[in-house]
């Protein structure tokens, strides 16, 4: 009797977990195919859920920041009083970030506040962000309604797309998957021009060049596709870097939400701002030296200055190819000065 009633509630274990635990997971690592009414663009956020979070939270970390003041760490506020003073003449300002753990989308706005309390336009900036989103986790049971609070606009990252494409034999297969793309261009199409909207109000663009959170800590390598989020023939855009440290130790990818450790030391180093026209030539003339296309070399750019701060830190092991040269990276391209001369 024993034996079946355990057989019993192994099966009804068995039954809940391939119905809804290995599917949320699947869920949270890759997103589930888009659905014919995917949100899309920018959606405003729950001013009193948003409130209510803010503080709940700042509290304990205003406390935890009093009995260990060392912990929480901002760098580079030169840097970032530049960005705001740009930001007011009208420029166009991105906030980008190395993604190493899914505390990155609350800790800078927490730094910001407690670090730079004493300053006005630090604590206003912390709620000047318009968080840039992959669509999976609007369809997740926790991240669901928590992404709620903030302003945010919708995009499929390449995390997301499709892994590879079916033969055109497979009528069905084709047809599912032609459709899977009409779709990602039906949300990927309208956050662009949302981005340069809600910029232009003056809202700071919250976004990961690496598109998805890196596992091991280290930083990765970016998404060729993110620039293309920005009309780069607008000289108005600015990139603001900051460089995150320890926020893996906080809450690992992949981890269950009961290993939350949000009392970590963290550091956040605000990286100088760079003019999309001086990303631009710069990546052109790296382009014209090495075999690298003129994207991939400006998103690269922007890595490597998200890797300084860990340089001058001594966290060479987070930097990852970003410790290398371009010329340990890339190849010289043929017919150039320094080829022949090598």
């Amino acid at each position: 009797m024993n034996g079946l009633i355990a057989l019993l509630i192994g099966g009804v274990l068995l039954i809940i977990g391939r119905q809804f635990i290995l599917p949320t997971i699947a869920m949270f690592e890759w997103g589930p195919e888009l659905g014919e009414f995917e949100p899309a663009g920018y959606q405003e956020g729950n001013w009193f859920l948003w409130q209510a979070l803010k503080w709940l939270f700042l509290p304990l970390f205003i406390i935890y920041n009093w009995s260990n003041p060392n912990d929480l760490v901002l760098e580079g506020e030169d840097h970032l009083e530049e960005g705001i003073a740009l930001g007011e003449k009208g420029c166009k300002m991105v906030f980008y970030f190395n993604h190493s753990g899914s505390a990155d989308v609350w800790m800078p706005q927490l730094i910001l506040r407690i670090k730079g309390a004493l300053n006005k336009k630090f604590r206003a900036l912390a709620e000047m962000f318009v968080y840039v989103i992959g669509l999976k986790f609007a369809h997740h049971p926790f991240f669901g309604w928590a992404i709620k609070c903030a302003r945010r606009i919708w995009v499929v990252p390449g995390t997301m797309l499709p892994k590879k494409r079916p033969p055109v034999s497979n009528r069905m297969a084709r047809d599912a998957y032609i459709t899977q793309l009409d779709r990602i261009r039906a949300v990927n199409e309208p956050a662009r021009s949302e981005i340069a909207k809600q910029a232009k109000k003056g809202f700071w663009v919250f976004i990961a060049p690496e598109g998805t959170r890196q596992e091991d800590g280290v930083l990765g390598e970016p998404e060729e596709a993110f620039l293309q989020l920005f009309d780069l023939e607008d000289p108005d855009w600015v990139f603001v870097g900051a460089s995150l440290a320890k926020t893996r130790n906080i809450w690992r990818k992949g981890a269950s939400v009961f290993t939350i450790r949000p009392f970590k030391p963290v550091t956040l180093s605000i990286c100088r701002p760079i003019h999309v026209g001086d990303l631009l030539s710069q990546a052109e003339e790296i382009s014209s030296k090495y075999e690298i296309t003129k994207p991939r070399a400006a998103v690269n750019l922007l890595m490597y200055t998200l890797a300084e701060p860990k340089f001058k830190n001594g966290e060479l092991a987070e930097c990852g190819v970003f410790a290398q040269s371009w010329e340990e990276r890339f190849p010289l391209r043929k017919g150039t000065k320094e080829e022949n001369e090598a």
